[in-house]
């Protein structure tokens, strides 16, 4: 009986000083890690992990490994760390630098751990983006526009107790986001993606190996009918030939690799969220990227209402009209190619919720037209066609609000509204002189710091010439679609000056910076 009491009365104890707080690791309070997001000040993170070297040298086979986290001073132990990304991730290691973007999770090593209700985060690495801000500027936006979006902050992150870098601190989409968010509890979350190219580059080939993967997929009918003379001007760099105008792998017409590895570089009908049949079969591409339990009747219920959306049919019970109008008025405005209206089709997450579909903002490094596009085209991008859009019915999850007046007028509303609820000039200069000591000291950085500062005198210039060309739009100035823009392009808001590579593209880490 005494061992009964002492044991009740430790856990009394145990539960008091949870309540307090004093374990950040297990608190139960769900949004107090919100504070360590508070965008006025630069965070500071620890990362402690005895063989870190070690750790780099297979970091970009993105398997965990054990560390602590120090965040504010507060230390979590047990703590899983990966690396994470794409092309980056390739780019990173091609570099040789050991500048990863990270994973980190609370609760890969010890069960229901958390820090003050945070399950897991990102620590993103400004590849690709000269300025440090593009995420900063779009998230904000989104926020300010009421889009569920993740929160994020700056961090300067050091390695047992050592100077590394200045890093983006992104709250990841998972569980903990959907409680902050909406309750947890109901809906399930989906990352569509499919295979690509970069996904046979990251596998440790030699290149003799991916050249005979790659082969593999080669459609010879397409080496022989293609003409090859209007890709000329890529043997020299000039990338931006394959995606002026932000067009996804759809566009075959406009992509080489498109038409010689079709099966492992075009955009699928389920990354697009076009409806193929009744049968979950038919949408690996969601359905195996599933971020929650998924049962059949879920998968069932997904499509229908992809059935619904595709037919345009019930919008108001299949759609989560008024938020994804707001995403779409941002994502639209910051001209963010590497995304579901761009040429990967891939970088959302998709929220179903009792048959109604949600869009979710995630990766925005590769915004403000850097993803392989010509200046013209990233600062006058269509609103009604934006980047890869033709209203072919290629991108229903887009299409539906410029096909009816009604949805048309709230998108434009949604993005005057955009345009005005932050000033952005200002961001930027706030964000500079925050910021700006932490980058100048940041030993591992990808551009110099005289190339930070001139990146944001172009992404004033940039987002003034975009902002325009958008109210010019809206007010029918000019034309808001493809064909329209084609016909009169002196209406366009000029592109003079505008270069797009200054402000970090997609080329970064892969071709030499001359």
């Amino acid at each position: 009986m005494k061992v009964f009491k002492k044991w009740l009365i430790g856990l009394i104890l145990f539960s008091l000083l949870c309540s307090l707080d004093i374990f950040p690791g297990y608190a139960e309070e769900k949004d107090s890690y919100e504070t360590f997001f508070d965008s006025s000040h630069v965070h500071s993170i620890d990362i402690s992990m005895t063989d870190w070297e070690g750790f780099l040298r297979s970091a970009s086979k993105e398997e965990y490994g054990a560390c602590d986290v120090t965040i504010d001073g507060e230390t979590v132990c047990g703590v899983g760390i990966r690396a994470k990304g794409n092309g980056s991730l390739l780019a990173v290691s091609r570099m040789g630098s050991p500048r990863y973007s990270w994973k980190i999770e609370f609760d890969h090593f010890v069960k229901k751990q958390f820090f003050h209700g945070l399950d897991k985060m990102c620590l993103n690495n400004f590849m690709q983006d000269a300025t440090f801000m593009k995420e900063t500027i779009v998230y904000s936006a989104m926020a300010a526009m009421d889009v569920p979006a993740p929160l994020c902050s700056y961090a300067f992150v050091t390695v047992n107790g050592e100077d590394f870098g200045l890093y983006q601190m992104v709250e990841a989409i998972e569980d903990s986001f959907l409680s902050r968010n909406f309750g947890g509890k109901e809906g399930k979350l989906y990352k569509p993606d499919s295979i690509n190219v970069v996904g046979f580059i990251q596998e440790d080939f030699h290149p003799l190996q991916m050249m005979g993967e790659l082969l593999k997929h080669v459609d010879l009918t397409a080496v022989l009918s293609t003409d090859w003379s209007k890709f000329r001007g890529m043997a020299n760099g000039d990338f931006t030939q394959m995606y002026g105008d932000g067009s996804s792998f759809v566009a075959e017409e406009n992509n080489p690799l498109a038409a010689l590895f079709p099966n492992i570089t075009g955009v699928s009908d389920d990354l697009l969220l076009k409806y193929v049949d009744d049968r979950p079969e038919s949408y690996p591409n969601i359905f195996e990227n599933a971020k929650s339990k998924v049962k059949e009747k879920d998968e069932l219920r997904l499509i229908a209402a992809l059935k619904r959306l595709n037919a345009r049919e019930d919008l108001e019970h299949t759609v989560s009209t008024d938020e994804v109008i707001r995403y779409f008025a941002v994502h639209n405005l910051f001209v963010n190619s590497d995304s579901y209206t761009g040429m990967s089709g891939h970088n959302y997450y998709l929220y179903e919720r009792g048959g109604v579909l949600s869009m979710l903002p995630w990766d925005y490094n590769l915004a403000f037209g850097t993803m392989m596009m010509k200046p013209e085209y990233a600062v006058n991008d269509p609103i009604d066609e934006p980047m890869a859009v033709k209203s072919d019915g290629n991108h229903p999850m887009f299409e539906w609000i410029t096909a009816d007046p009604a949805y048309r007028q709230k998108y434009y509303s949604a993005l005057e509204q955009t345009m005005a609820c932050l000033n952005y000039p200002v961001l930027i200069e706030e964000t500079d002189k925050m910021i700006a000591p932490y980058v100048e000291r940041d030993p591992t950085k990808f551009v110099t710091f005289e190339k930070y500062q001139e990146s944001l005198t172009m992404l004033k210039m940039y987002l003034g010439r975009r902002l325009e060309s958008v109210k010019g739009q809206i007010a029918g100035a000019i034309p808001s679609c493809k064909a329209g823009q084609k016909q009169f392009p002196e209406a366009a808001v000029s592109f003079e000056e505008i270069d797009l590579h200054l402000l970090g593209d997609v080329t970064m880490g892969m071709i030499p910076d001359n």
